[in-house]
């Protein structure tokens, strides 16, 4: 599974009789088979909207050349392809509830749909860029290539790319975007130990470690790293991965949640719209409850002081 919608239909990619790899709708009902572009043996989908609608990725007759898709009542709908870069072929990662796409098109990020794609495009230090998530407001997250580097950016068809930065090292990517314009990713980390550290940004405060949000006097500061955070919804609930020092090494899997009346309140993007019912609506204050995914639990406050 690749995403889910607040309905709990589930998409992604999985095996179908053919053997190949197939895009899927899901539910409490099972699995249905979304099919291929043409005779396409593989395709996988990226993301899924409120209204069930699917975009993701397939091969094409050559099997070799993978195009974004969005599904619809008669099938997949190839979203094409343009010949920036050197790889003429698209992807896409995630789709909103007004059926807008993000993904890449060869080497450039775009906004789409079954009208056509919009390129996003670079910035004066390379027209490298990848689409990764897209909120409600039209604005997407994802890299791009600045000074021989890759950076985290938020950007959309009026305002283009703006780059997020980085927690010191030399690279960062965004993976999710809330409809406030809050953006979640991982980032390369200037000092020492695991090499890449989990990043919220907001449009104030600017980037900052989730790591730095676990309050220093609580027993277990010290033995979580948060490596890199997937989403942030609405509610500023975080899906994060990260590491116990100690341990065996393997990721596992969080999720952070706001706690009231705490010291971090990000501030909502004023250019985006608030999310459908209260037109006042702001996150909720971002210190954060921490729940592990595995043999135990565990949570982490960041008290007022």
């Amino acid at each position: 599974g690749r995403d889910i919608n607040d309905l709990g239909q589930v998409t992604g990619r999985s095996t179908s009789v053919t053997g190949f790899n197939h895009a899927f709708v899901g539910g409490v009902q099972g699995l249905t088979d979304l099919g291929t572009l043409g005779s396409g043996v593989f395709s996988g989908g990226g993301g899924i909207n409120n209204n069930g609608v699917v975009a993701g990725t397939s091969l094409t007759i050559n099997q070799t050349t993978p195009r974004a898709f969005i599904s619809g009542v008669s099938g997949l709908f190839d979203l094409g392809a343009s010949n920036f870069g050197l790889n003429p072929s698209s992807s896409a990662t995630g789709i909103n509830d007004s059926g807008l796409v993000v993904g890449t098109d060869g080497d450039r990020a775009f906004i789409g749909d079954v009208n056509g794609r919009i390129d996003i495009g670079g910035t004066e230090h390379s027209s490298f860029s990848r689409g990764r998530a897209i909120n409600n407001a039209g604005q997407i997250t994802g890299e791009h290539g600045i000074d021989g580097q890759r950076h985290a950016f938020i950007g959309d068809v009026v305002n283009g790319i703006t780059d997020l930065g980085t927690l010191g090292g030399n690279k960062s990517i965004g993976l999710g975007i809330n409809d406030f314009g809050q953006v979640v990713g991982e980032s390369r980390f200037s000092g020492g130990g695991i090499r890449e550290h989990a990043f919220l940004y907001d449009l104030i405060v600017g980037m900052i470690d989730i790591n730095d949000l676990i309050d220093p006097n609580d027993e277990l500061f010290g033995l979580v790293t948060l490596s890199d955070a997937r989403d942030i919804n609405n509610s500023g609930q975080i899906i994060a991965n990260g590491f116990l020092a100690g341990g065996t090494g393997d990721r596992l899997a969080f999720i952070l949640n706001p706690i009231a009346g705490t010291e971090f309140v990000p501030v909502s993007n004023p250019e985006a719209p608030s999310p459908e019912g209260d037109p006042n609506s702001i996150p909720e204050p971002m210190s954060l409850a921490l729940f592990l995914f595995g043999a135990f639990g565990l949570f982490v406050r960041k008290q007022r002081t």
